[in-house]
């Protein structure tokens, strides 16, 4: 997905500082995914990784492979893509774009969500997995605007 501004822009506001974050990548899911697993807006590690959940800190795949009773992937981005795909968990990211500080959900402002409509139609999802109140929120009204 190309896009033509920039991914992060950092702006001074009020002593603190908010990072605007424009989701890069496209879900991860295929016709076979059963559940979804939704984060609110990638890390600034995992911008820079190139890949969701790419930061060496994230637990997120060895958790993932632990919960599934199989061994972790390696830690390229075919390797996960592969595993998420080939244990049917669709992956993706609650909102488009937001201003945050840091990787802090308790900081978003300006959230727009993203557009679901695809994955729903186009998937065998059943259940939707996140950690975050923010995304919850954001989902819920989109959901409701459609």
């Amino acid at each position: 997905m190309n896009r033509k501004r920039s991914l992060i822009k950092t702006t001074k506001k009020a002593k603190s500082e908010f990072i605007h974050v424009i989701h890069p990548w496209p879900p991860i899911y295929d016709e076979n995914s059963k559940v979804l697993l939704l984060g609110s807006l990638p890390s600034p590690k995992s911008l820079a990784s190139g890949f969701y959940y790419g930061s060496p800190q994230n637990i997120f795949w060895s958790t993932l492979a632990k919960t599934l009773g199989v061994d972790e992937p390696e830690k390229s981005k075919e390797a996960r893509l592969s595993f998420a795909l080939k244990h049917r968990v669709a992956i993706w990211i609650t909102l488009k774009e937001a201003d945050i500080i840091g990787a802090q959900d308790s900081t978003i402002k300006n959230p727009v969500p993203n557009d679901f409509s695809d994955i729903l139609k186009n998937s065998q999802l059943g259940q939707f997995l996140q950690k975050e109140k923010k995304p919850r929120s954001s989902l819920t009204n989109w959901q409701r605007r459609k």
